[in-house]
């Protein structure tokens, strides 16, 4: 388990280092400390290995509660057995995960950071496809707007001064939706301009190199 919580990097997403002070099992806490210095990563570079070490921590926390699931499972069948000294387990499972759950919903919410990057964020090699017809040049610039925009969103995140992976910080529930909310009007905008992109090809050969673009 204490490799299952081995690191996140965080650096790329917020391009600062945080700090977090949560009293949590040992094994996640470390996975959170480590997880940080990953997914600050997910806010200023690629995403990818953001996003994996998210998962992993997920995975992790549920993990812990499968563990305790099936600890709990053979504590009661042994406290049945005739002349056991062993008592049932009868403990508030949601004081015990209390923490551990916050935590993996907060890598969950980060996943969807991760998600709006890799949908909306572009370097500044990769082109655009060529649009054609006569309102090309206009979904083009629709699309570069829609980025734009998006790192508006994401430059509010960046600026936060707390540690997004502490559970405690209440304030990322608020920067968080309106993080989510933002990126949700992005997505609205952006199958509009995709339908237009569409109507604008005249080819099959066309369409299929636009399907090959699997993000705009």
């Amino acid at each position: 388990m204490a490799r299952c919580c081995a690191s996140i990097p965080l650096e790329g997403v917020f391009g600062r280092n945080t700090t977090t002070n949560n009293q949590v099992p040992d094994e996640t806490s470390k996975k959170k400390k480590t997880a940080k210095e990953e997914i600050e990563d997910e806010f200023s570079s690629p995403v990818d290995q953001s996003l994996m070490a998210l998962r992993q921590s997920v995975l992790c926390g549920e993990a812990w509660r499968a563990v305790y699931k099936n600890a709990e499972k053979l504590q009661n069948k042994s406290s049945e057995a005739s002349h056991s000294r062993r008592k049932p387990w009868d403990f508030k499972e949601s004081s015990i995960f209390a923490q551990i759950d916050a935590f993996v919903q907060r890598c969950k919410d980060l996943e969807e950071v991760c998600d709006g990057k890799i949908q909306f964020s572009r370097s500044e090699d990769e082109n655009l496809p060529v649009f054609g017809g006569m309102q090309g040049p206009s979904i083009s610039r629709a699309i570069v707007g829609l980025g734009q925009q998006f790192e508006r969103y994401m430059s509010s995140l960046r600026s936060v001064t707390y540690d997004v992976l502490d559970v405690k910080e209440t304030q990322w529930h608020s920067d968080f939706n309106g993080f989510k909310n933002g990126v949700k009007d992005l997505e609205v905008m952006m199958s509009n301009v995709m339908s237009g992109a569409f109507d604008g090809l005249e080819t099959v050969n066309a369409c299929v190199d636009m399907v090959g673009f699997d993000r705009f």
